[in-house]
């Protein structure tokens, strides 16, 4: 189980289960009302992050006048890139890198940094077509890069720093999510915008800022959903290794690891399945949830941010742990 790459990504990654057309919306809002789109002329980082005036009035709005469906899925991200990168250079400062594990944590780190600003980018760009074009499978290819990092990370940890591994042990993940990698990319390239861009199937009521208009993977989710399934689980295979190699740390990074995985999962079921409490919002219901004056609303998906970020944490600590007692047991 690796750090953030897989539980950040696996919801993502994994592919939206609401990625379907929302045919009533695309009728329903005119693009020029709505709180979703962001003209060209201005920017979008201040319109979905701080404010959006879209120069309309908008009195049923959960989120307010000036408020963006994306502001809170920006700073949750923004905030983790800020938490670990931060971690990583202290780290490196006060636990100066003496082993392959300890190198290897903090290029974990680094990688789960660049996952969620690249996230970040991602969802700031969102409701620009264009530019989402593009941003939507670099999110996707740092995801893959993390998967990558973070598993070699764990491995590393679990195996003393990769004692007797053998290399292609060691380049199977990344190998592999390389070519994955590169079939989205070509994908990218072969379609059109108007060939994956799409409303989805949440915020179809008009008038209440919930409407989204996204790229879509359509035919190849499933194809993403289950590569990306198999990479992120592939650490399993280590964990007979993991008991013989580190037996004084296994129970506690094993189960660290497993409780991470159990908030992922969650957060998923949250996300991709209920789509709570975004249905909720649609039927008129509220839970306390928006904020009109911040402009910010908590989607299923921003409580997938958060779920993905502790169980991000939840991976460092184990890996933390598992490398402080191995080096405990050696003196």
């Amino acid at each position: 189980m690796s750090d953030l790459p897989w539980k950040f990504s696996l919801g993502r990654a994994l592919g939206r289960l609401d990625d379907a057309p929302c045919e009533a919306c695309a009728d329903e809002v005119q693009p020029e009302h709505d709180q979703w789109h962001v003209p060209r002329d201005r920017s979008v980082f201040w319109a979905v992050a701080i404010h959006h005036d879209t120069g309309h009035k908008h009195p049923k709005s959960i989120i307010g006048p000036y408020g963006h469906i994306e502001r809170l899925n920006v700073w949750t991200h923004l905030v983790a890139t800020l938490v670990f990168a931060l971690y990583a250079i202290v780290r490196r400062v006060v636990l100066p890198p003496a082993t392959t594990q300890d190198v290897m944590v903090v290029v974990a780190a680094w990688s789960t940094a660049f996952t969620f600003g690249v996230s970040t980018v991602y969802h700031t760009t969102a409701p620009r077509p264009e530019l989402a074009f593009f941003t939507r499978v670099a999110d996707y290819l740092a995801i893959y890069l993390s998967i990558s990092v973070t598993s070699l990370a764990d491995m590393a940890v679990a195996t003393k720093g990769f004692d007797l591994v053998k290399w292609q042990t060691i380049v199977d993940i990344p190998l592999a999510a390389l070519l994955i990698g590169l079939f989205f990319i070509l994908r990218r390239a072969a379609l059109t915008t108007e060939q994956t861009l799409a409303p989805t199937t949440r915020g179809c009521p008009s008038g209440l800022g919930l409407f989204r208009s996204l790229h879509q993977d359509n035919e190849h989710s499933a194809l993403r959903a289950s590569t990306s399934f198999v990479l992120s689980t592939a650490w399993f295979l280590v964990v007979p290794t993991t008991v013989q190699m580190i037996p004084l740390a296994a129970a506690v990074f094993i189960s660290l690891e497993a409780v991470a995985l159990l908030v992922l999962l969650v957060g998923m079921t949250i996300d991709n399945v209920f789509n709570w409490p975004d249905t909720a919002y649609a039927r008129g219901e509220r839970f306390g949830c928006s904020n009109r004056r911040c402009g910010c609303l908590v989607t299923s998906h921003a409580l997938w941010h958060i779920f993905a970020f502790v169980a991000a944490l939840l991976s460092a600590a184990a890996r933390e742990y598992g490398i402080a007692v191995t080096k405990l047991t050696v003196l």
